[in-house]
Parts: C-alpha cells; structure tokens; sequence
C-alpha cells in the first residue's frame, strides 16, 4: 500500500487492475455510514465496480 492512500482507495485500485470478480473482506466492528460496516468496508461496499462479501469477525 502506499503511503498516503487510503486503505479502501488501494483496495478498489487493486481490484480494477487485477479486474477482480470478487472482493472479500472482514469488517473492524467499528460503525461506520452504514451503521454495521466499518469505515474501510464501508467504502469499498459502496465505491467497488464488482460484487462484496463482508465478514463478520468472530472475536467481535
């Protein structure tokens, strides 16, 4: 990742130039927007040209 980009940003970045099917990704637990989604999921849930499964961590 690189310095000074956010995380969601370089995610979405690496999922367009690998064109990617599919983006999985755990959520902090932290509430974001959506009121269940951390911020970085949250973002990429809703900025993503492909489809997301969202993971619920367990030690939550």
């Amino acid at each position: 990742m690189e310095e000074g980009i956010s995380t969601h940003t370089s995610i979405l970045d690496f999922a367009d130039a690998k064109q990617v099917d599919l983006i999985v990704i755990a959520h902090s637990g932290k509430k974001g927007f959506l009121g269940f989604l951390g911020s970085t999921a949250d973002s990429v849930v809703r900025s993503a040209h492909c489809d997301v499964l969202v993971l619920r961590n367990k030690a939550e």
